[in-house]
């Protein structure tokens, strides 16, 4: 059963898991013990305005957005492709449509659930017609509560990198 929401939005490699493994050194930031911090300071250059989530402004949003602030899934600094709040896609034969599987367990911060919708409304409010049409996005469709179909206006035959942009971030909460 397809819902009735559809977002007109204006990037596209099935996802097979790779086996865990560690971390390559390349892509340690610290070398240490692995073992989390209590605390974490962080001293940011300007000022973060929370209204303009997940769209960052600038340095200093982008730093703290994107520690908030979710993706459908992730490219990793070798280049893999990671989930995050996708738990699995796949792409039509055509390559024209993706469909993305939201997890079941996903919640914001203020307690409501992650589901299509909310991707739907998040990316209404939050992504530029500019950057709609250069993702090559036709529409967005919730077909149920954790499935989101994204139609592209070209076929693709790999994953849409560009669903990983930060831009592409689910914020939840609307704060204008």
């Amino acid at each position: 059963m397809v819902t009735g929401y559809a977002a007109f939005l204006s990037g596209c490699a099935a996802y097979r898991p790779s086996p865990a493994r560690e971390i390559p050194p390349e892509c340690l930031l610290v070398n240490g013990s692995g073992m989390a911090a209590d605390t974490i300071t962080v001293s940011l250059p300007d000022e973060i305005e929370p209204e303009n989530a997940p769209a960052a402004v600038n340095e200093s949003e982008r730093i703290v957005f994107g520690h908030l602030y979710q993706t459908l899934f992730a490219i990793d600094c070798l280049g893999e492709v990671r989930p995050l709040l996708a738990r699995n896609w796949s792409r039509s034969e055509e390559g024209r449509a993706w469909s993305f599987a939201l997890k079941k367990d996903t919640r914001f911060w203020n307690g409501d659930r992650l589901d299509g919708r909310e991707v739907i409304r998040s990316w209404k409010r939050n992504l530029t017609p500019g950057l709609r049409e250069a993702a090559g996005i036709d529409s967005v469709v919730c077909h149920d509560d954790y499935t989101l179909y994204v139609y592209f206006d070209h076929p693709c035959r790999e994953l849409p990198r560009v669903l990983s942009s930060p831009a592409f971030s689910v914020s939840g909460v609307d704060y204008r």
